[in-house]
């Protein structure tokens, strides 16, 4: 991913993100991404290091009102309160892969973030 990628964005210090296999990167902008007409991400950390675009899900629940429908080969992601289907993932090498993005954008359970 690349900063263009953001709708907006600020330029931080000082924070690091450790990653389970021990691995520390340093974390250089935060900002807001828009992944189609329906869901826009906050807080999002910009890590040039790092060659994946990833969300967490519990994040995407609780900043976007969404239920996310997890079946064998994919996900739906629905708005809340009309159960509109706003967004899909298809499952590829153990991660679900957001179909209607430009950018390759997988789904994960747990990444650190800034709140």
């Amino acid at each position: 991913m690349s900063l263009e990628c953001f709708t907006s964005y600020n330029k931080i210090r000082n924070i690091k993100v450790n990653f389970p296999n021990g691995t520390c990167v340093n974390v250089t902008h935060l900002g807001t991404i828009k992944l189609n007409d329906n869901i826009t991400l906050h807080n999002v950390l910009f890590i040039p290091d790092f060659n994946y675009n990833l969300i967490s899900t519990s994040r995407l629940i609780m900043d976007s009102h969404v239920h996310i429908t997890f079946i064998n080969k994919g996900c739906f992601i629905q708005d809340q309160l009309s159960r509109r289907m706003i967004g899909s993932a298809s499952l590829h090498e153990g991660l679900y892969t957001m179909s209607d993005m430009s950018s390759n954008v997988s789904f994960v359970n747990s990444v650190s973030s800034i709140d």
